[in-house]
């Protein structure tokens, strides 16, 4: 039953990506933007670089792993051909496969191993625009999260710790969160687990030292995310507003800064201005954040259409900040901010993003994420001291990106630890009504 399941959600995923193959709504021919630009740099020759443009430079922007894995599917398929795309889709169905497997492996029995599945396929078919038309991080991060849990609840093969650090920093912290008991009792698995985390941490540091000048241990966009989400942001939630217009990974005035001065020292410049945030302002961006992935999870799209605009008209809303062009054409920025003096076009846009807000599945959606896990993992912390380490490694996952970024792929990647800590609750929930009511 349960590789059955597996196997079938997997060939749902794979077919259901083909779908978004030729929509202009489609984020995968992208691979994943600074992961498929890393990997690009690794087959021409320059190493881990050029994250945000060709010849921008050495990066140490994401974790390796990832774009190890897209280079060696581009030295086969080609660098980002229509060839490797597909076969990336490939790889990320049989994550899907390996995900759901995993979390099936969690509950013995039809009903319930049903019952999970049919919560994924929901989450998944729910967010779609997440894990079904684009070819970002979002299933990795799903696969790295299920072996991080995996060590921290079954520690074994402490190896292990150090390719996930590499591969998602998060999951590392997930891993270590859950560990926390075994480490107040001196066990020694636990320790060679936190071992080789910090080995991995040191060897891409020394890596880091070398080619950027700087010691970074993890990723060296801390200072960078922490400026975007607290001072350009508006309210602590990144949009793609936000990013289109204040990320350099966009062909804008960062990129030209970035590929001017080089990551490091981009980086040092934000860093400097990212140190004079108000403290303030970044809790109440905090406690912002923290409602977005325990109560209602706000969609980053805050773009819409600009339709009916001559040349000059979108020239001239460019040079304001309001209008972006893309490959599906030109939209309106920051639909969230009413303009003085809107034109009939974006408020007709304004008109339809609300409305679009307001759907039924746009509701369910928002709340699918947020709410319905963060009450299973309530839950479960006061009525089965047994799970309290499942619902420690949510809690580590999320806490960082509540403290400094946060916005809807981070949460969108911990639906199979969703999914695992809602059916646990449903199961304690039952297993103690059978008992209250027995005599």
């Amino acid at each position: 039953m349960r590789r059955l399941l597996s196997a079938l959600f997997a060939l749902l995923v794979g077919a259901s990506s083909l779908a978004y193959w030729q929509r202009p709504s489609s984020e995968l021919f992208h691979f994943g933007w600074e992961y498929g630009n890393l990997a690009e740099g690794l087959l021409r020759g320059h190493g881990l670089a050029d994250a945000m443009a060709r010849d921008s430079g050495p990066s140490a922007w994401m974790p390796p792993l990832l774009p190890c894995l897209y280079a060696a599917v581009f030295k086969i398929w080609g660098i980002k051909t229509r060839a490797a795309c597909l076969a990336l889709l490939g790889l990320r169905s049989l994550s899907a496969g390996l995900c759901l497997y995993w979390v099936l492996g969690w509950f013995p029995g039809r009903a319930r191993q049903l019952g999970a599945t049919v919560l994924v396929v929901m989450g998944t078919f729910l967010d779609a625009q997440h894990q079904l038309a684009d070819l970002n991080d979002v299933w990795w991060t799903q696969l790295w999260l299920c072996l991080a849990l995996q060590l921290s609840l079954q520690p074994a093969r402490p190896w292990l710790a150090a390719p996930l650090l590499l591969a998602s920093p998060a999951s590392s912290l997930s891993m270590l969160f859950g560990l926390l008991p075994d480490l107040g009792r001196r066990r020694r698995t636990a320790w060679l687990l936190v071992a080789w985390t910090a080995l991995a941490g040191l060897g891409w540091g020394l890596r880091n030292q070398l080619a950027l000048g700087h010691f970074y241990p993890v990723k060296s966009n801390f200072w960078f995310d922490f400026q975007l989400a607290n001072q350009l942001d508006d309210d602590g939630l990144i949009t793609l507003s936000t990013v289109d217009t204040f990320h350099p990974i966009k062909a804008n005035q960062a990129q030209t800064r970035y590929v001017k001065l080089g990551e490091a020292e981009f980086l040092e410049q934000a860093r400097s201005q990212a140190e004079q945030t108000n403290p303030h302002e970044w809790l109440r961006r905090v406690l912002r954040r923290g409602g977005n992935a325990f109560w209602c999870l706000q969609s980053e799209v805050d773009e819409g259409p600009a339709l009916d605009l001559s040349p000059a008209q979108q020239e001239q809303f460019q040079k304001w900040g309001w209008l972006v062009v893309k490959e599906v054409g030109p939209l309106w920025l920051f639909l969230q901010r009413p303009l003085p003096q809107e034109p009939a076009s974006r408020q007709q846009a304004r008109q339809r993003y609300q409305l679009g807000l307001e759907s039924g599945r746009a509701c369910l959606w928002a709340y699918w994420f947020t709410l319905f896990p963060g009450l299973a993992a309530l839950y479960l912390w006061f009525t089965d001291p047994r799970q309290r380490r499942l619902v420690a490694c949510y809690l580590g996952f999320l806490l960082p990106y509540v403290l400094i970024q946060h916005y809807a792929r981070y949460q969108v990647s911990t639906l199979f630890l969703q999914v695992t800590l809602e059916v646990s609750a449903w199961t304690t929930f039952w297993r103690d009504r059978v008992d209250v009511q027995e005599p």
